[in-house]
């Protein structure tokens, strides 16, 4: 067996984006491991570390590490099934978050000493790498959300990572990571607010033409005719927005209390 250090030498010369393929007589196998990247073997065995160095190597590479494997899973089920999922989150988003707060503090610096010695040509350039590292935290965050819990991250039971812990367990993850659920509450207040608007229109509307009917009868007629098309067509818009947006978010999420299932594997 391979210390701790030693593997992770080992990882600093293999191919970040490998991706495991059984051979083709290998017909015995209890698992499809086929797909699998260094993310999901790390997190099959259960190795946090591991897990945490990969992903930081990955970052630092650009390479994207949580896809699905042929099994349709990508490393963060595999994560929630073995019972890592909250330390490997946290531990994730903390590293970004201190990886990118740093170099801010870096640029921010050098931009203020390039103030004072007048450097316009260092300060622009300051500022740009500065947008740049807020951007990538950004992205990083969004990507690692969106393999938690969007429409894109179901496994073959239509089951996102977050949907594989427990109740609890989920929303100590989602407070970590900033993630707010559009509840129904607040879907209802939205619609509530939409119909007190609409009514105070209408009303608005029906005096407004109603004047304008005594002046010009004509005129208040292709008025109201323009204005339902252009209400409708509102309307009927946002209502296709808020079905797009439904569908989008409200991946299945249920509450599901799981038994953690050691796999194991050998590497």
């Amino acid at each position: 067996m391979f210390s701790e250090q030693a593997e992770f030498q080992l990882l600093k010369v293999l191919d970040i984006s490998f991706r495991y393929s059984s051979p083709l007589n290998d017909k015995k196998k209890k698992v499809n491991r086929d797909g699998d990247n260094y993310l999901h073997i790390a997190a099959r065995a259960g190795n946090i570390n591991a897990f945490m160095y990969i992903f930081k190597q990955s970052i630092e590479k650009n390479v994207r590490l949580l896809e699905y494997n042929e099994n349709h899973e990508n490393p963060l089920h595999i994560a929630a099934r073995m019972g890592i999922l909250q330390v490997i989150v946290k531990g994730v988003f903390e590293h970004l978050e201190l990886t990118a707060n740093n170099e801010i503090k870096r640029l921010e610096g050098f931009i203020k000493k390039a103030k004072e010695a007048g450097n316009n040509a260092d300060i622009k350039e300051s500022q740009k790498e500065l947008k740049e590292v807020k951007e990538k935290l950004k992205n990083d965050k969004s990507y690692i959300v969106e393999a938690l819990r969007s429409k894109c991250a179901l496994n073959k039971d239509k089951k996102t990572p977050l949907d594989c812990v427990s109740k609890t367990e989920k929303e100590d993850i989602k407070k970590a990571v900033g993630i707010q659920d559009k509840l129904i509450c607040n879907k209802n207040f939205h619609l509530f607010l939409y119909v007190i608007g609409a009514v105070a229109s209408i009303a608005a509307l029906c005096l407004s033409l109603y004047l304008l009917f005594l002046t010009s009868q004509t005129f208040a007629l292709s008025s109201i005719a323009s204005m339902a098309f252009a209400g409708v067509t509102y309307l009927s818009f946002n209502a296709c927005k808020e079905i797009y947006n439904l569908h989008n978010d409200g991946t299945s999420m249920q509450d599901v209390d799981i038994t953690q299932v050691s796999e194991g594997i050998s590497v």
